[in-house]
């Protein structure tokens, strides 16, 4: 079993990470969905919220950011709303393979967060959707976005728990061995479920269980010539169970060990070719909580994989590979995320029971001035098909300009490419996006 993806993928995203110029948050107006490769990816089912952690190293304090968006106070609750209006021009609507569609469209993306103010429990929440619309290309609008919260219940002082729901919505274009080659356009994936996990303290370990469902439903995708691929065989339910432990005393790095549950339960037995997809999943991970704030943070594991189908005809598969997120900020300006997914994608339909895949992820942002922010990303995914990998790079540069807590002015460029281990699926694609940022 080739460990080349992941060797790719993790050199690649400590090389951008370190070269890469620095960052803070900012709003994600990146036009990233519209044929993207990458298949919707659940959220992870890891817990890394520690209690009472070790004092970190801390910087002198800063004064308040007076371009920070001031919130609307409701109750006890703080509402961050904005809105994005702006225009994308494209070279390749559809991320297609052959004969591309260019366009000039209109991107709208509203968004909202909120956070209680209480003196004990939680309550957070967020939702942006992004929409891009062509007006000479209208069959190639397409839609994507996210919708999630949390609510924490402190049950006693070395005990709480956790309570989530989300949505999400996004599309899958060549990168993904599930759309034929001769789509016409992408195809959207869609992900709804929740979650209620208990955390508890046994003096220098912290030790989690959660349990959690999810739904996936795959849209269905046009065909060049005509016709309609449907991919209503796709969809599946997903009971999860994760249990966690957290050794919690050395006060950088906290080693902890995860194992994990998911069967998939498939709404249709058989697929249109008669097999049955439905498979029983496990999980094992090793790695560490890093707590360095605010300069270090996040975590990273080696994980396994595996999983076994209720058909005979169907082989099992396991796989090695990294997850986790780091969160680096070595100065005040600078901020970088790398991130890193393994993941097992079953393959209905094809002449294999399923396809192993592997994200890395880096964006940064560095602040040229108080209010001028340089934007950077790469992403790759990769995914084995037969004896080869479809690699998906989306590489991207921008600018966020803050006119003041209310108004905000970006600019994004992004470059997608698809490598295929069937050259007929490979393609490319170039965008450039403004828009105006509305917030309160």
């Amino acid at each position: 079993m080739s460990q080349r993806p992941v060797a790719i993928l993790a050199v690649a995203g400590l090389w951008l990470a370190t070269g890469l110029a620095h960052a803070q948050d900012v709003p994600d107006l990146k036009a990233t969905d519209v044929g993207q490769a990458a298949a919707v990816t659940p959220p992870r089912l890891t817990i890394a919220d520690i209690p009472d952690p070790p004092p970190p190293r801390r910087r002198a304090a800063t004064p308040a950011d007076p371009y920070a968006p001031l919130g609307i106070r409701t109750g006890s609750f703080i509402l961050y709303p904005s809105l994005a209006i702006g225009g994308i021009a494209n070279t390749n609507i559809g991320g297609a393979a052959t004969n591309p569609r260019a366009g000039i469209g209109i991107l709208l993306k509203p968004s909202l967060t909120f956070a209680s103010d209480w003196d004990r429990h939680s309550w957070t929440g967020a939702a942006s959707f992004n929409l891009y619309h062509y007006p000479s290309q209208p069959d190639l609008r397409t839609g994507s976005g996210r919708a999630s919260t949390e609510f924490r219940l402190d049950v006693r002082r070395d005990t709480y728990a956790l309570a989530d729901a989300f949505y999400t919505l996004a599309q899958s274009g060549l990168g993904n061995s599930q759309v034929p080659a001769t789509a016409v356009g992408t195809r959207a994936d869609q992900t709804v479920g929740g979650g209620l996990a208990l955390v508890h303290d046994f003096g220098a370990w912290q030790t989690s269980l959660r349990g959690a469902l999810r739904y996936n439903a795959f849209g269905d995708v046009k065909l060049a010539g005509g016709g309609t691929q449907n991919n209503s065989a796709s969809d599946y339910l997903e009971p999860l169970v994760t249990m966690r432990a957290v050794l919690t005393d050395p006060p950088l790095l906290k080693p902890y060990v995860a194992l994990s549950a998911d069967p998939r339960i498939y709404t249709q037995s058989y697929s249109a070719t008669g097999v049955k997809y439905s498979s029983q999943g496990y999980g094992a991970s090793a790695g560490f909580v890093v707590d360095d704030g605010p300069i270090w943070s996040g975590d990273i594991a080696v994980t396994y994989l595996a999983r076994n189908y209720d058909d005979s005809s169907l082989a099992g598969i396991g796989e090695f590979g990294l997850t986790g997120l780091l969160n680096w900020s070595p100065s005040e300006s600078t901020r970088i995320a790398l991130s890193f997914d393994t993941a097992i994608q079953d393959a209905v339909g094809g002449s294999v029971s399923a396809n192993r895949t592997w994200t890395a992820d880096v964006s940064a942002t560095q602040a040229l001035r108080d209010n001028l922010d340089l934007l950077g990303g790469l992403n790759i995914y990769a995914e084995q098909v037969g004896g080869g990998y479809d690699v998906t790079y989306d590489a991207s540069v921008g600018l966020l300009w803050k006119l003041g807590p209310s108004l905000a002015w970006t600019a994004t460029y992004d470059a997608i490419w698809l490598n295929s281990a069937s050259k007929a699926r490979n393609y490319t694609e170039q965008r450039v996006s403004a828009a105006i940022v509305l917030s309160r």
